[in-house]
C-alpha cells in the first residue's frame, strides 16, 4: 500500500465509510485514491490527527527504504518542499513557474504542514 493509500484509507476509517475503504485498498492511482476520498467528512479531530498520520508515513517511507533515505540525508540541509498551486494546506500553492525563482518560497502561499526532521 502506498502512502497516498494508507493515508486516505485512514481518512475513510475515520469518517466512517468502511465500504470506501476497501476500494481504495484495490486502486493504486494516487488521483482515484483521492477522488474516492474528497467528497468524505471525517471527525472534528480529523486535521490534527491528519498532522500526525502524515508525518509517521513520512518517516516510515525513508525508513523502511534504505534508498529513499541515502537520498533524503544527503540532501543536507536543503529545503525540501512539494509544490502545487491548488494545495495551500499541504504544500506550498506554488505552481511550477513560481518553483523556478532563485527564491522560490518566499512566495509560498500554503502552510507546507509536514516539517520532518530527517537527521
Amino acid at each position: 500500500m502506498s502512502v497516498e493509500q494508507y493515508f486516505q484509507f485512514y481518512k475513510v476509517v475515520a469518517s466512517g465509510a468502511h465500504d470506501t475503504a476497501g476500494k481504495i485498498t484495490l486502486v493504486e492511482r494516487p488521483d482515484i485514491v483521492k477522488r474516492l476520498s474528497r467528497s468524505l467528512r471525517p471527525h472534528k479531530q480529523w486535521d490534527q490527527e491528519a498532522v500526525m498520520k502524515a508525518g509517521l508515513l513520512a518517516k516510515l517511507k525513508f525508513t523502511q527504504n534504505p534508498r529513499l533515505g541515502e537520498f533524503l540525508r544527503n540532501t543536507g540541509d536543503t529545503v525540501l518542499a512539494e509544490s502545487s498551486a491548488f494545495d495551500t494546506y499541504w504544500e506550498t500553492g506554488l505552481s511550477l513557474e513560481d518553483v523556478v525563482t532563485p527564491t522560490p518560497l518566499i512566495n509560498a502561499r500554503g502552510e507546507g504542514i509536514i516539517d520532518w526532521d530527517h537527521s
